[in-house]
């Protein structure tokens, strides 16, 4: 929790009320947690961007876009997986912000930046 914290994320848990997926035709319609249908369209946007495989079922989306999880789902074997917060930016401490990171980069970055908290000191330039 306290990497999520640091990074500037939210630590969530898809047993929590979300958005749901459900099936429309040929498409996809959104639900928030009280059944209404989104229609927000920088809400819709955020969601596309996520790329959960159609094939997915029971599919669970974060109605955070600062949950460290943004989506959970089944595949075609019943197993979980999960979307993890992949914005390409980090928050670190101080204010300071690095974006345009790959995912990877940005991981290790969250990770230096607990280490630094945690140790007190910086360990990098």
């Amino acid at each position: 929790m306290l990497a999520a914290k640091t990074a500037g994320l939210r630590y969530v848990d898809d047993r929590m009320p979300g958005i749901r997926r459900k099936r429309s035709g040929s498409a996809f319609g959104y639900y928030a947690a009280d059944g209404a249908r989104i229609k927000d369209e920088a809400e819709l946007a955020r969601i596309r961007k996520l790329a959960v495989p159609p094939a997915y079922r029971d599919v669970w989306i974060c109605p955070l876009p600062s949950g460290h999880i943004q989506a959970t789902g089944r595949d075609a074997r019943g197993r979980k997986q999960c979307t993890l917060e992949e914005s390409g930016e980090v928050n670190l401490p101080k204010g300071r912000r690095i974006g345009g990171l790959s995912t990877l980069e940005a991981r290790v970055l969250s990770f230096l930046a607990t280490v630094e908290v945690k140790a007190g000191k910086r360990l990098s330039n």
